[in-house]
């Protein structure tokens, strides 16, 4: 296992209606967190970017946009980061009673990961899916291919969510974050497609690992945690 003080890339699972894992567990106040983590840059949607007075509050919590740019500027510079891997696509498949997360075909994460000798870090957030009601609109009303045109159109699944007393302030539930032991990248270059599937697949079975482990202890013994 490698020192904290790594270079670390933290996958969040699950993405849920909204991660507020992200910003309620990776900041410089939380004191559960190892004191190398709490500079921890959250990378997100670009959307989220795309309106200056969101984008001001973003930027000054520490969160940045996930593009190409932002991942090579922050790891070069020896910032490690974090994001949810599934994104938004998670959105499109949520369910009660299920955390389904979408990271089979997720290699891009992991090949940027080897290119700068960034360990994995994997991570899963307990009661993250209960902080927001949500509707999504689906069939019968509207078909899954046209609510998945729209996401990719407006680069966010056009979800309707509310939290306590129909307000924008989150339900009050209880949220544990668990985290498995990093796994050591080598830097690569040029990662094969198989150097970059053997990691994935380590980093898919962490996760696995971790929802089997806590989920009793979580309160979610009932739940179904799927890989897609």
């Amino acid at each position: 296992m490698p020192a904290w003080h790594s270079l670390l890339f933290a996958g969040l699972e699950p993405h849920s209606a909204l991660p507020t894992a992200l910003p309620m567990m990776f900041n410089r106040f939380c004191e559960v967190l190892p004191s190398p983590l709490r500079d921890i840059k959250i990378l997100a949607t670009s959307v989220a970017f795309y309106m200056p007075a969101t984008k001001h509050l973003w930027w000054g919590l520490g969160i940045r946009p996930i593009d190409k740019r932002s991942f090579g500027d922050l790891l070069k510079a020896k910032n490690s980061v974090v994001l949810v891997p599934g994104g938004l696509s998670e959105c499109m498949i949520m369910k009660k009673g299920q955390e389904a997360m979408y990271l089979r075909k997720r290699l891009g994460f992991v090949k940027l990961a080897l290119q700068h000798g960034a360990h994995l870090l994997p991570a899963f957030a307990f009661g993250q899916s209960d902080t927001y009601s949500w509707y999504r609109p689906g069939p019968p009303l509207v078909p899954v291919r046209v609510v998945d045109a729209v996401r990719k159109v407006l680069g966010f699944v056009p979800l309707t969510m509310w939290g306590r007393f129909g307000t924008p302030v989150p339900h009050k539930v209880p949220m544990m974050v668990v985290f498995g032991k990093p796994i050591v990248l080598p830097k690569l270059d040029d990662p094969s497609q198989d150097e970059i599937k053997k990691y994935l697949n380590l980093y898919i079975t962490a996760i696995e690992g971790l929802c089997e482990r806590y989920k009793h202890q979580a309160g979610y013994g009932d739940t179904i945690f799927k890989v897609l």
